[in-house]
């Protein structure tokens, strides 16, 4: 038998001295409390409640055992409280630096429709993981190559000025013969794409174009990379989301399709799968790309 709900039913039926304000205290029909004490009583051995009289009374084995029934209804309770606060505590969830606060916000409120209270927090990579590593942080979203990944966004390159082409061909800033006194246009590559399956090709694009070591830069923080972009004529690897963020122009590189991947990490794994379901499409809206 629910020894819980036979002395939920038993306790408040005892304080309001009758059937049907205790059942509707407990918020159930007459004939369910009187079942559950009832059952709690056959459990017991002995009768807890005179049924004889007009108002319900206790007998001397429910006198007695009336306080470890309020005891155990009680901890009942408490246990559900600390159980309903820990569900709906906010939990955290990391995210790349370079996103919208109202994309953000839509992730919060998609969650929020199943049952997660998200706090959300924004960090280059590294920090990301470190967060979810030490248990600051629940859920991160990652870098992961694009094969691996739950999210895809395709990258370009971004520039302060605009040129009305729709592509941009990389090869187009190599130094040549007599422009050695220029100076030197640089593709500066944020925190996100440093990871060996974007970064690995880039470079070979730029060793087989026989671009100078210095043109590829990679940038400690987002804010570094922008700051070299702004005022000149260097570029930034990054998604079009992020450059109509940043106010700078995108184009597609026209020598190489880059995708960057990114996959949920977790602390614990347990609810991940709720997560994805309510925030999935916010999560991809926000970066800027496509579930896979």
């Amino acid at each position: 038998m629910d020894i819980v709900a036979g002395c939920e039913a038993f306790v408040s039926v005892s304080r309001r001295g009758s059937f049907t304000y205790g059942a509707a205290e407990c918020g159930i029909p007459q004939s369910v409390a009187s079942k559950r004490i009832a059952s709690l009583e056959d459990h017991l051995g002995g009768q807890l409640l005179d049924r004889t009289t007009r108002r319900v009374e206790l007998t001397e084995l429910g006198r007695i055992l009336l306080p470890s029934a309020s005891a155990i209804v009680s901890l009942a309770e408490g246990l559900r409280d600390q159980a309903r606060r820990q569900l709906h505590r906010p939990v955290t969830l990391m995210m790349p630096t370079a996103l919208a606060v109202a994309d953000l916000s839509q992730i919060a409120i998609a969650a929020r429709k199943h049952d997660f209270a998200l706090r959300i927090e924004t960090a280059e990579p590294a920090v990301r993981g470190e967060m979810v590593r030490v248990g600051r942080a629940e859920y991160a979203v990652q870098p992961v190559p694009a094969a691996d990944a739950v999210w895809q966004v395709n990258l370009g390159v971004a520039s302060a000025q605009t040129t009305g082409d729709s592509q941009f061909q990389l090869e187009s800033i190599r130094v040549r013969r007599g422009e050695m006194k220029r100076p030197t246009r640089k593709l500066w590559i944020q925190t996100e794409d440093n990871v060996p399956h974007i970064r690995d090709r880039i470079t070979w694009l730029a060793n087989s174009i026989s671009l100078q070591p210095g043109q590829l830069k990679v940038a400690d923080t987002l804010i570094e990379a922008v700051t070299g972009v702004a005022g000149s004529k260097d570029l930034l690897l990054c998604s079009e989301r992020e450059a109509d963020h940043l106010q700078l122009h995108w184009r597609h590189i026209r020598e190489l399709h880059l995708v960057r991947g990114y996959a949920l990490a977790s602390r614990t794994g347990e609810r991940d799968a709720e997560l994805l379901d309510g925030s999935a499409s916010p999560i991809a809206c926000a970066l800027g790309g496509r579930i896979i």
